[in-house]
């Protein structure tokens, strides 16, 4: 299907208005964990505590942790909504070859099964039920992983983006599998902040390569 320049600029737009979404919903997590751990009782370590453990109904020190869960649960829910856009939309960027697109697609699935996850990591709490909670979270961290490495590889394949965002992805996801085999178990609950941030700076990465438009008009396909 061939599209004119101002059909293939509405499709970069649109993508640029996912991608603020997307980091929007960075903001908004990251403004209720805050908020979460301001209120979470006995104190909230950064370093020490996971983000689901202000998820958690009743603290370990046997605490009511209801305004935490409030926050942690409406934050995870509505940031998981709004990354639909993204998922839904990045893929079409990718048309330098069809291995390339199909890739991205492949990256667009596995950023679909984000969503679930992250909904049960918000409301299956951890001192509930610990073992679906840690199979909903392992499967966030696969998933967006798996995602992002597609995203990245589409990225190096395809001469119109910039290459330098796709192995930034790359190094990404290494270090999100490292975290996933417990290399740094004994700073995890750091290690986990750190690559969340990681995730967040990949999104705005590309918002301001797409903003700054990329090497072709002609990059663009839908089908």
């Amino acid at each position: 299907m061939t599209l004119n320049t101002s059909q293939k600029n509405e499709i970069i737009d649109k993508i640029q208005r996912a991608c603020i979404l997307a980091i929007f919903g960075f903001l908004l997590y990251y403004g209720s964990i805050l908020v979460a751990a301001l209120l979470y009782p006995g104190g909230y370590n950064f370093y020490t505590n996971y983000f689901s453990d202000l998820g958690r109904t009743v603290t370990p020190e046997g605490n009511d942790n209801i305004f935490s869960v409030i926050f942690f649960v409406s934050g995870t829910t509505v940031t998981g909504l709004l990354f639909i856009p993204f998922w839904t939309r990045y893929y079409t960027i990718f048309s330098s070859s069809t291995f390339s697109r199909k890739v991205a697609r492949l990256g667009s699935a596995f950023g679909v099964f984000v969503i679930p996850s992250l909904f049960g990591i918000a409301l299956i709490p951890i001192n509930i039920w610990l073992d679906l909670h840690a199979i909903f979270s392992f499967a966030y961290y696969l998933t967006i992983s798996l995602s992002l490495l597609c995203y990245s590889l589409s990225i190096i394949l395809d001469p119109f983006y910039p290459s330098k965002s796709g192995y930034m992805g790359v190094l990404i996801v290494l270090f999100e599998l490292l975290f996933i085999i417990g290399i740094f178990s004994e700073i995890e609950p750091f290690i986990q902040k750190l690559t969340s941030l990681c995730f967040f700076c990949w999104f705005v990465v590309q918002y301001v390569i797409l903003s700054r438009g990329l090497n072709s008009s002609d990059n663009v396909i839908t089908s």
